[in-house]
């Protein structure tokens, strides 16, 4: 059991783990989710680039970003973006919260 800790994290830790399959599958659960009640992008784009679908995890990063969502402000540096680091897009979505790149 995972406690308290959020859908998307739990999801996260499948798939730093290798367990592709629980973390998809709980990215499955959220999206659902999503369609009901408010899940911040950010958290969705956080899973879809931990399963290594980048396009899609930008997809929602720059939805996030349109809605003025929580932890935009972390971008430059939050653990979860980092395999997005090298995407143009999200390089240009950098520069519009003006924010630093980070080699």
């Amino acid at each position: 059991a995972v406690g308290f800790a959020p859908a998307w994290v739990v999801g996260y830790v499948h798939a730093r783990a290798g367990r592709l399959d629980e973390a998809r599958e709980v990215l499955r659960a959220v999206q659902a989710r999503a369609a009901t009640t408010h899940v911040p992008p950010v958290a969705i784009a956080f899973l879809f680039a931990a399963v290594g679908d980048h396009p899609q995890a930008l997809d929602w990063l720059e939805r996030a970003h349109r809605e003025h969502g929580p932890w935009m402000e972390l971008l430059a540096v939050y653990p979860p973006a980092d395999p997005l680091r090298a995407e143009p897009r999200f390089r240009a979505l950098l520069k519009a919260l003006r924010l630093p790149e980070l080699s």
